[in-house]
């Protein structure tokens, strides 16, 4: 399928602060893709190719709760992905910013 990536790639690493405390870092690569149609809106045959980053900090087991703060796409990259519909390419989401608790029984 053209519009899929002939190359990829994800690559992640932690460091434990502490046993308690965790910082994620993980990268994407997204390869050029063809897109499947091209119009007078989009006249690009293809998707440039994207790094992306994402981030999480965990602070877990505090009091039987983790906490998690996460950075999807950490540097604000712009990125498309294709389509098969009328509309050629549609843009990735933007920074954003999440807050995840969760709690051990």
């Amino acid at each position: 399928m053209p519009e899929i990536a002939k190359h990829g790639a994800n690559v992640g690493a932690t460091y434990s602060f502490t046993k308690n405390i965790k910082l994620n870092v993980r990268e994407n690569y997204l390869g050029r893709r063809k897109n499947n149609t091209s119009t007078s809106i989009s006249e690009r045959e293809y998707i440039g190719e994207a790094f992306v980053s994402h981030t999480t900090l965990s602070a877990l087991n505090y009091h039987n709760f983790d906490f998690y703060f996460s950075v999807k796409n950490l540097f604000d990259t712009e990125y498309y992905h294709t389509s098969n519909t009328s509309v050629t390419e549609y843009r990735q989401p933007q920074r954003t910013f999440m807050l995840k608790t969760t709690y051990k029984f």
